[in-house]
């Protein structure tokens, strides 16, 4: 048997034969469902401490599979803060696992993004990064940013001459929504909102 079921007959005094029987067909189940020897051994111990105890079997298996849920939850979200707050954050992706670039079908046979051209309407479509461990810890699904740059592989400079333009589009946005805004609360007082 191995370490965590050691521990958990000890603990359990589950130590027939059918229990090892149980013990090896639940360490292959969790082995196929990748745990670590240390999620195992701490599911066991959380269940140990749990203010009801399990009796039968299938208690004993629900339990450890709810602390080993746990376990993973609680390991995940501390390796996704660590990714997030890794220094200095990806480049590509500022540590956000997507990153927002031109869409292929919008740039010319020359390179050009039509979005650096009147009307400069940006359509974009989202790659993943591989660059950093941001994605892959969230379960990102598309193309990878490295599938794409063999495509575009000029985005970066195409975002680059973009950005000044979306940061114009944006200010005249907003200038006009202040407009109409107080258009608004002429007509009607300075109670109008609108979201």
């Amino acid at each position: 048997m191995t370490h965590w079921a050691i521990t958990h007959a000890a603990l359990f005094g589950n130590k027939s034969s059918e229990w090892e029987e149980t013990y090896i067909a639940w360490n292959d189940l969790f082995a196929a469902e990748g745990f670590t020897k240390a999620q195992l051994e701490a599911a066991t111990i959380a269940v140990a401490k749990r203010f009801k105890v399990p009796v039968f079997a299938s208690e004993h298996l629900n339990a450890l599979r709810e602390e080993l849920r746990d376990i993973r939850k609680m390991d995940y979200e501390r390796a996704l803060r660590a990714a997030r707050t890794m220094s200095p954050p990806c480049p590509d992706c500022q540590n956000q696992g997507m990153i927002h670039v031109p869409d292929p079908k919008h740039i010319s046979a020359c390179g050009e993004w039509d979005a650096l051209t009147d009307p400069f309407e940006a359509t974009t479509i989202t790659a993943i990064c591989d660059g950093c461990q941001v994605a892959r810890l969230m379960g990102y699904q598309g193309q990878l940013i490295s599938q794409y740059t063999t495509q575009v592989p000029n985005w970066r400079n195409l975002l680059a001459r973009y950005l000044p333009i979306a940061g114009i589009r944006a200010k005249k946005l907003a200038a006009t929504r202040e407009s109409v805004l107080g258009e608004i609360r002429a007509l009607y007082g300075r109670a109008a909102k609108i979201s």
